[in-house]
């Protein structure tokens, strides 16, 4: 089969495979970006996107959000001008954003991988991991599709010396979202290793210009649009680094969650013993990529190197006393690299065996794949997901509290933000006890709800005034009720004696 005739192939069973994402809703931070706020539904929000931190969008306060993604929003802006508040439109651009994505990949594995059916087989292999749900079953997932699809396409220019390519597609990677800084270092690496003899020794000049180009050019819009909080930080990142490392790569090579891993939940729940053992295990990971340059292994070095860089910003956020989930779409940019180390390992294998394991493996990534799409398929499916694989996952009950509650739902409502606070360790507890509160107001049960809501510190969760218009509703269908029984019993007091006297 010829390069072109497989490169079809694999656009067209990605594309089959994740078709099915077009049934999905308007899930989680959709609501906010695309539904709840009108700052995208401009034309003139194509360019104003880029003057503003990743967070605008959702029509919040102007605090510190240190996240400029511009590319993305600039994609949803034209989306709504395309296809308004049609869920399918938006998930149709995700799913021809991650084939683009993964034809880029190819084009990049095709000059890393000396074969080129192998390179097709890991770029389909990357295609169809169960974990890419959350990038590209998840509109607001798209940031990574567009990071990975122009990072892959420096590192193929850096390896056939585009150097113009490789300037504009670095700076294109990092306005789709920050992680992908870690094609600097890869595609300098690539640059290096491939530099051969003579005149193109000297390709690591125009190359390493070309990065700073970039890198300056991305810093200064960054700058501008976020001022201060353009160079975020998070000094416990370093003591989480290692235990997230283990478990990333646990999650990408045994991918049997369809729901957000939420880090900080996990991190907290481990015994000191098991979290020495996760740090253990990602210095390891570190200590091998070392290893392997040390020894000229290049192909398994770049690999492992370009996986745990992409991975190494989700630290920051583990070590964050707030529960963030979401640490599979953080995989999306990094898998192509931990592939390279998968193939790397395989090679003295057999071509039948390895034939067989790529088989067995896209059959089971594909059928995983379609569980991981319907659990994005609204917010309901999403959190239910989630609490059912980490039934201590505080964050996930609140969230399917707030949706129980929408559909007046208030018994179950109360059961979800219980839950919620009886596993959060954080200040958001008391988040769950004043939505349990609220909740408890639809019940009639005014006293307990106004002793427990005041009782806790007021969060932005809710707001006092909602509470008191709901405790007021309360108390007046109480009253009303207590009235209507009392009237009941004079009745059949009255019935009851006039039978008495006949």
């Amino acid at each position: 089969m010829s390069r072109r005739a497989l490169t079809l192939v694999v656009a067209l069973v990605v594309a089959a495979v994740w078709v099915p994402s077009l049934r999905n809703g308007f899930v989680w931070d959709d609501q906010y970006d695309i539904i709840r706020s009108d700052r995208l539904h401009h034309a003139r929000a194509i360019g104003d996107v880029f003057l503003h931190h990743a967070m605008w969008s959702a029509d919040q306060p102007e605090t510190a959000i240190a996240t400029y993604r511009p590319l993305a929003l600039a994609t949803l802006a034209v989306d709504y001008q395309v296809w308004k508040l049609r869920p399918a439109g938006y998930h149709a651009t995700n799913v021809l954003l991650h084939v683009l994505a993964t034809l880029a990949v190819l084009l990049a594995l095709s000059v890393l991988v000396a074969d080129f059916r192998w390179a097709a087989a890991l770029a389909l292999l990357f295609a169809l991991h169960p974990a890419n749900a959350e990038a590209v079953a998840w509109i607001n997932g798209r940031s990574e599709m567009l990071a990975l699809g122009f990072g892959a396409l420096a590192v193929w220019a850096a390896a056939t010396r585009r150097f113009v390519v490789l300037g504009v597609a670095l700076l294109a990677a990092l306005l789709g979202k920050e992680t992908a800084a870690l094609f600097i270092p890869v595609t300098l690496a690539v640059t290096f290793v491939l530099r051969g003899e003579g005149r193109d020794r000297r390709a690591m000049v125009p190359a390493l210009c070309a990065a700073i180009v970039a890198a300056a050019a991305y810093a200064g819009l960054r700058g501008y649009a976020l001022g201060h909080t353009a160079l975020p930080s998070h000094a416990g990142a370093v003591a989480t680094l290692g235990p997230v490392w283990s478990r990333a790569t646990f999650a990408a090579l045994v991918p049997w969650r369809s729901g957000p891993i939420e880090l900080s939940t996990w991190l907290a729940s481990l015994s000191t013993g098991a979290r020495v053992a996760w740090a253990f295990g990602g210095a390891l990971l570190a200590a091998l990529a070392l290893t392997l340059a040390a020894r000229r292994r290049w192909l398994p070095a770049i690999g492992l190197g370009w996986w745990l860089l992409a991975i190494a910003p989700t630290a920051a956020i583990a070590a964050l006393d707030y529960p963030w989930p979401g640490l599979a779409r953080w995989l999306y940019i990094g898998l192509p690299g931990l592939l390279l180390v998968v193939y790397a390992a395989a090679r003295r294998l057999p071509e039948r065996v390895r034939l067989a394991a790529f088989t067995v493996a896209a059959m089971l990534f594909a059928f995983a794949s379609q569980r991981a799409i319907a659990a994005w398929h609204d917010d309901e499916a999403l959190y239910s997901a989630m609490t059912s694989e980490s039934p201590d996952d505080a964050w996930a009950w609140r969230a399917l509290g707030t949706v129980r509650l929408a559909q007046a739902r208030y018994t179950d409502a109360a059961d979800c933000f219980h839950s919620a606070a009886r596993f959060d360790r954080t200040e958001e507890i008391h988040a769950a006890f004043a939505l349990e509160a609220y909740a408890w107001t639809f019940l009639d049960r005014c006293d307990e709800a106004s002793a427990q809501f005041h009782a806790h510190p007021v969060t932005p969760a809710l707001k006092s005034e909602d509470f008191d218009v709901a405790e007021a509703a309360c108390r007046k269908r109480l009253t009303a009720k207590t009235r209507r029984v009392k009237s009941a019993h004079a009745n059949e007091e009255i019935g009851a004696a006039a039978s008495t006297k006949r």
